[in-house]
C-alpha cells in the first residue's frame, strides 16, 4: 500500500466515524424531542393508585354513581381530604332526605340536610365501584338504597379550600390549577419545538456530510 492509498483509507475512516457521530447525535436529539412530546401526556394521565399515594391535605376529585332509581344525584365533583393515608368525600345529595348512609358497615349520619344532604364517608380505593347504601325518607317511609360509588384518579386536583362550604375559594383553587397547567403544557411545547428543530438540522448536516464525502470519492 502507498503513502497516498494509507492517506485516502485513514481520510475514509475518519469521515465514516464522523458521519457515524453525527448519525448518533442526530438520532439521539431525535428520541429527546420525542420523549418531551409524550411527556405533557404521561403526566397528563398520571394518577394516584390509592388514597395512601397523596399527600395530606384537600382535593378535589370527580364522582360517579349508579344503582337506586336514578331521581337523586350526587354532585360530580367531590370535595377529597386526606390524612395519613386514609381518605374521605363529601358526598352533595341533590335530595335533603337522605337521614343515614351505611359505608362498610358502619353507620354514617350526615354533616347536614339543608339544603341538601351531605355526608362525609371513607374511600377505600380510586378507580373501583364502592358500595355504600343510603337510607332516603322520600317515599314516605325510611329505605335503604343499594348504590356504587366510584371515584375518578384521574381527575384529582390539589386546592387549599378548607371549608367545604367555600365555593369561591374552591373555583379560585380550580382557575389556579388550570391556570399553571396551562403554563406548563405551553413551556412543554415550545421546548418540544425546539428539540424538533435541532434534530432535523443535525440531520440536514449529517446528509451534508455524506453527501460530501460521496462527492470526494
Amino acid at each position: 500500500m502507498t503513502q497516498a492509498q494509507g492517506s485516502t483509507t485513514l481520510l475514509r475512516i475518519n469521515a465514516s466515524k464522523t458521519i457515524t457521530g453525527w448519525w448518533a447525535a442526530a438520532i439521539a436529539v431525535l428520541l429527546s424531542a420525542l420523549l418531551l412530546a409524550v411527556m405533557p401526556f404521561s403526566s397528563a394521565y398520571a394518577e394516584a393508585s390509592s388514597p395512601s399515594d397523596l399527600e395530606n391535605g384537600a382535593y378535589l376529585i370527580d364522582v360517579t354513581m349508579t344503582g337506586g332509581t336514578g331521581k337523586a344525584m350526587v354532585e360530580s365533583s367531590a370535595k377529597l381530604e386526606v390524612e395519613d393515608g386514609k381518605a374521605y368525600a363529601t358526598l352533595v345529595w341533590s335530595s335533603e332526605n337522605y337521614d343515614y348512609m351505611v359505608v362498610d358497615g358502619e353507620t354514617i349520619k350526615p354533616i347536614t340536610q339543608k339544603p341538601t344532604s351531605q355526608f362525609k364517608v371513607p374511600v377505600s380505593a380510586f378507580d373501583t365501584p364502592l358500595n355504600m347504601i343510603g337510607d332516603t325518607t322520600a317515599m314516605g317511609s325510611p329505605h335503604e338504597i343499594e348504590y356504587q360509588f366510584t371515584f375518578v384518579s384521574s381527575s384529582i386536583q390539589k386546592t387549599t379550600d378548607g371549608d367545604s362550604n367555600s365555593g369561591q375559594q374552591t373555583q379560585t383553587s380550580q382557575k389556579s390549577t388550570s391556570s399553571t397547567d396551562a403554563d406548563t403544557e405551553e413551556i412543554l411545547k415550545w421546548v418540544t419545538i425546539g428539540s424538533l428543530v435541532v434534530a432535523l438540522i443535525a440531520i440536514g448536516i449529517t446528509i451534508g456530510v455524506l453527501r460530501s464525502y460521496r462527492k470526494r470519492r
